[in-house]
């Protein structure tokens, strides 16, 4: 939906935006209200612009009440304007208009040269500055943008007050410079340029601010939820590994000694206390792998084991599968040997968990699913194992 306010206009949409910026108004440079609108749009084209104006594109402005489209309304609610609310484009809506107007590359090439000022200020390491245009700064700036690039050829740069004072308005009706604020002087204006207008520095065009425009105030998309296995996923993890192991091997690779072992790896954690008794059962089972001939080893053993029996890509999945494994003893020393130093860090980080936590449920589940995927890759890569 974001991408629309980029799409052309229906033909619908066009003629709305068309009656909007008759000639007239962009000469008086005044907004009509929603009455001559509707009037207008009925008599030239017998539609009505109540549908056509909420079926067009909007963006909700960080999560808030506030949106921002090819329209804008005085009213209250943007969907239902009443008879005197006024209607006008903003820079997006501008642009879309057959008709065109001169403040939409005006507009930009001005956010740009503010961007510039932002940029190029003498910070100082002790006094907070204010960086502050004047509008016959902004006049002569724009003016020798007209002269000397050719992206801004298409308009006059020669702005009479008039001009200026549109501009002025548009700082404040832009969501990109909501935060610059503008001073009505007598002999013109003078705009306090805000950081937040930093990502729009070299903006190029219309198409490009709009881009920039819609990234910076488009709602982030939250986090893709974790998706957590059920309780008893880990025990049917080491079932299904084993099964695959005992078609080499005479032997479980896993033993589960008491089935209480195994109940508890479906357990939830409400504390420190259970989590590091979770974590603690889970590296028991880890503890002690049977090999084909019935000698116990450890994780580090079974790796070099793996090494000599795997084809390379397989074992380099293997590898890594059994250092997250590895990295579950790691954590668990930790937490019974608390010391300063970066291997647990750098476990923790390896399993998806951050410790100490509010959320030790959390905590294990992340362990649980670490844990699965892991012995879930090393299950896969018994297929290349030799006979």
């Amino acid at each position: 939906m974001n991408d629309d306010l980029l799409r052309e206009p229906t033909e619908d949409e066009r003629k709305l935006l068309d009656v909007i910026m008759e000639d007239h108004i962009i000469r008086d440079g005044a907004w009509p209200i929603w009455q001559y609108v509707e009037a207008k749009l009925f008599q030239q084209h017998h539609l009505e612009a109540a549908p056509i104006l909420t079926g067009t594109p909007r963006v909700t402005v960080r999560q808030s009440i506030a949106s921002y489209g090819w329209f804008r309304t005085s009213s209250m609610v943007f969907a239902s304007p009443q008879p005197a609310d006024t209607i006008a484009l903003s820079v997006s809506g501008m642009a879309r208009s057959s008709r065109g107007h001169p403040d939409v590359k005006r507009f930009v090439a001005m956010l740009r040269y503010l961007c510039e000022r932002q940029r190029n200020f003498n910070a100082q390491p002790d006094v907070v500055q204010r960086i502050i245009v004047t509008s016959e700064e902004i006049r002569a700036a724009l003016s020798s943008n007209g002269q000397n690039s050719s992206q801004w050829d298409t308009w006059s740069w020669s702005m009479s007050n008039d001009d200026l004072q549109r501009l002025s308005k548009l700082i404040g009706e832009e969501p990109s410079t909501w935060n610059c604020a503008v001073t009505v002087e007598e002999k013109g204006f003078i705009v306090d340029v805000a950081p937040f207008i930093r990502p729009y520095h070299e903006v190029t065009n219309v198409e490009d601010y709009v881009k920039r425009l819609v990234a910076e105030i488009a709602p982030k998309a939250p986090p893709a939820e974790l998706s957590y296995p059920h309780g008893l996923a880990l025990p049917e993890a080491i079932d299904y590994l084993n099964a695959v192991w005992r078609e080499h091997s005479s032997a479980p690779l896993i033993k589960i000694p008491r089935a209480e072992a195994a109940a508890r790896l479906a357990f939830t954690c409400a504390s420190a206390e259970q989590f590091d008794s979770q974590l603690s059962g889970l590296c028991q089972l880890l503890d002690a792998l049977t090999m084909p001939d019935g000698s116990n080893v450890k994780l580090y053993e079974f790796d070099t084991f793996l090494s000599g029996h795997l084809p390379e890509g397989g074992y380099q999945r293997a590898h890594e599968a059994i250092e997250t494994l590895r990295a579950l003893f790691t954590l668990r020393a930790w937490r019974q040997h608390p010391a300063n130093n970066s291997r647990w860090q750098e476990a923790a980080q390896r399993l998806g968990v951050t410790i100490p936590t509010a959320d030790w449920n959390d905590a294990w589940r992340r362990l649980h699913l670490a844990t699965i995927d892991a012995l879930g890759i090393v299950r896969e890569e018994f297929d290349g194992l030799d006979e």
